[in-house]
């Protein structure tokens, strides 16, 4: 195996044709077509089978595209001096991925760098779900992604992502200070009996909550459903409805909005806020810096 094996490889999976291949790296047909049988021998599988249209990569083919291409990138670190990203001279935009609960609890220790008050360095965020924001950093659109991206899971273990666990999230039960659920420990049936204000991104008509008090053989009753979470504290303020908010969420903006919480009574699981960014950047500094900088503002 060598560098040029690769390129070919990588090549022939992005335009599945081996005379363009050849045309960008400067070399004949019989050169790829010789690269390409050394490739086949060494692995053993047909790679690429012809097709009316160009080439057509084998599943084994597909499965090996993720590990050549981190092979790759490795080599083209080696070539980036060290030390090579300044901050306070960067003089460009990241684009974030996040909803509002991340962009309240995370977002302002990230924007209180230094290289950001100069202006050095632009934030730009994009509030766009799980499966979107995964495309994004494929088609280069969106930086990085911050939060519980649960498409992570349905794209594979050799999708081309590379993931920083920043910290594990619970639930709390939260309502205007005074409510009466305060007055008692909650009980499921206490939970199941209020009026709840339902945070769903995407048009939904059950959360973990339903389905958590389903299988206690209770149910709650949705009032108002919202995309995101600060409308939904502006309305526990002015009512007597509960919700069920990330803890963090609680913790931060309680006091704003006058709420007091408590700990939800059925077992809800925890989920993960992570950094996700294409397999392409794992070794680019900047990108490097803005995860040392989340896990930074994000440690306990």
């Amino acid at each position: 195996m060598d560098a040029t094996l690769i390129l070919v490889f990588l090549g022939l999976m992005q335009h599945r044709k081996a005379t363009q291949v050849a045309e960008e790296m400067g070399l004949t047909q019989p050169a790829i077509s010789h690269a390409l049988k050394r490739l086949r021998a060494l692995y053993g599988d047909a790679l690429f089978l012809r097709k009316p249209h160009g080439l057509e990569p084998t599943a084994f083919a597909r499965l090996l595209e993720p590990k050549l291409r981190r092979v790759l990138d490795g080599l083209r670190d080696t070539l980036r001096p060290a030390g090579a990203f300044d901050p306070d001279q960067a003089g460009l935009t990241l684009r974030i991925a996040a909803f509002d609960y991340e962009l309240a609890t995370i977002l302002p220790g990230l924007v209180s760098d230094p290289a950001l008050a100069r202006g050095t360095i632009r934030i730009t965020t994009l509030p766009v779900a799980s499966d979107e924001a995964l495309d994004g950093l494929i088609n280069g659109s969106i930086d990085l992604a911050i939060g519980f991206v649960e498409a992570l899971d349905r794209r594979g273990p050799n999708a081309p992502f590379v993931t920083d666990w920043l910290y594990d999230e619970s639930y709390v039960v939260a309502a205007r200070r005074g409510h009466p659920i305060f007055d008692a420990p909650l009980t499921v049936d206490r939970y199941g009996a209020a009026l709840h204000v339902f945070v769903a991104a995407r048009a939904s008509v059950k959360g973990i909550v339903d389905y958590a008090l389903e299988a206690r053989g209770a149910r709650r009753q949705v009032v108002a459903t919202v995309p995101h979470f600060f409308p939904a504290l502006e309305i526990l303020a002015r009512s007597d409805f509960v919700a069920t908010v990330p803890r963090r969420l609680a913790l931060n903006f309680a006091g704003r909005f006058d709420l007091g919480f408590v700990d939800v009574p059925v077992p809800l699981p925890a989920f993960p806020v992570r950094a996700v960014r294409h397999i392409r950047d794992q070794a680019n500094p900047i990108h490097d810096w803005l995860v040392k900088r989340l896990l930074s503002v994000t440690a306990p």
